[in-house]
């Protein structure tokens, strides 16, 4: 009996996942409250219906354990702390199944593909696989025009990323979308829908409207294109197998084979990846020396102004010092004039007190000279 709450679209980033997410959405499934998904913006103006609680909590883990959504840690490492790290997972898929009630949930979020080995519990307890499928070409050039990286890079990126969830859905019933016949035609979208929600428990199964989910397509926004006669130029030989071998599935529910080969670890792939990594750690390291160059330019440049105005400042006080130096020896100068004035007053007024003085003291004794 079906018994599945929802669905995990797996797939590489630029795949398309986004586009198949919403397919699922428009049709009634929840991947979150606004306010928990990851906004829209130019690389995916209708959204990417990825919950953030999901998304932060594969980035902590794949922080943890000392990979990134392009560079998976080494399986034995990812092992090795699964039962650690599961639970974590387990736990934020539990709660969006209490928010949505009695939708069906719709998980996606690329990062889960380069934690497979973490994840592999989790999915096989609660969510249908949906596997997305889109030419590599058109993914690494998609990747490109986004992030500027190289081509072989998002190939390698590509291969490394398949290799993971093919490990995962060999032997397993999965439910595959073209990328190429989404778009093409668009009733490709309820068929999958119904596909995939065949797998749902009935009580989330009977929330689903498989009419309404074309309307989230937008062929016009299949930007990235890829020839045929690009394979043999772009891709190594075991990418080209790798292609094939996905190329080959329609859409609609498969129980996939996966040849031991195409699911072994991408030794060559991942060396490349690691040689980009490097690439793109060196090339942060110097845009943060730019950086910090062009700050301390700028701090040095204030630094610079503020001296200037300091010193134009203190010229300034330097001028008003010796004006007021000079106010104050005119001041000293008025005032030593305005003193010896002053003593002169004193001594002009002296000499007459004592004149007057003298003349009294003469009339009074030519008066007691004079005979009575």
């Amino acid at each position: 009996m079906p018994d599945r709450l929802g669905v995990a679209i797996l797939g590489m980033g630029r795949s398309g996942t986004s586009a198949v997410a919403g397919t699922f959405v428009a049709a009634g499934y929840f991947a979150g409250a606004e306010e928990d998904l990851l906004g829209a913006n130019e690389g995916n103006p209708r959204g990417h219906h990825e919950n953030l609680g999901v998304l932060r909590t594969n980035e902590e883990v794949l922080h943890e354990l000392g990979g990134s959504w392009y560079r998976p840690p080494d399986l034995e490492v990812q092992a090795a702390a699964a039962q650690r790290l599961s639970p974590r997972l387990r736990g934020e898929v539990r709660r969006l199944l209490s928010a949505a009630g009695e939708r069906p949930l719709v998980v996606k979020d690329p990062r889960i593909g380069v934690l497979m080995p973490i994840w592999r519990d989790v999915l096989d307890e609660y969510l249908h696989p949906v596997l997305v499928v889109r030419d590599p070409v058109e993914i690494a050039r998609s990747l490109r025009r986004r992030d500027g990286t190289p081509l072989p890079f998002g190939l390698a990126m590509w291969e490394t990323h398949m290799a993971l969830v093919l490990d995962y859905l060999h032997e397993r019933a999965a439910t595959v979308v073209s990328h190429r016949e989404l778009l093409g035609e668009p009733a490709v979208a309820g068929r999958v829908v119904a596909s995939a929600s065949a797998h749902l428990a009935p009580s989330r199964a009977e929330a689903v409207d498989v009419d309404s989910a074309a309307a989230a397509l937008d062929p016009e926004l299949h930007r990235s294109v890829a020839r045929v006669s690009d394979h043999p130029q772009m891709l190594t030989a075991r990418q080209a197998e790798l292609w094939a071998l996905l190329e080959a599935l329609p859409s609609g529910d498969r129980v996939i084979h996966v040849p031991d080969h195409l699911r072994r670890r991408a030794l060559t792939a991942e060396g490349l990846v690691r040689c980009e990594q490097e690439r793109l750690e060196r090339a942060e390291d110097y845009r943060r020396l730019w950086e910090d160059r062009d700050a301390h330019r700028g701090r040095a440049d204030e630094l610079a102004q503020a001296l200037h105005q300091t010193q134009d400042e203190l010229a300034q006080a330097r001028e008003q010092a010796q004006r007021a130096t000079s106010e104050q020896h005119r001041l000293a100068a008025e005032l030593a004039e305005l003193e010896r004035r002053h003593h002169a007053l004193l001594r002009r007024r002296a000499g007459i007190r004592v004149r007057t003085a003298l003349t009294r003291l003469s009339r009074l004794t030519r008066r007691r000279r004079a005979p009575v």
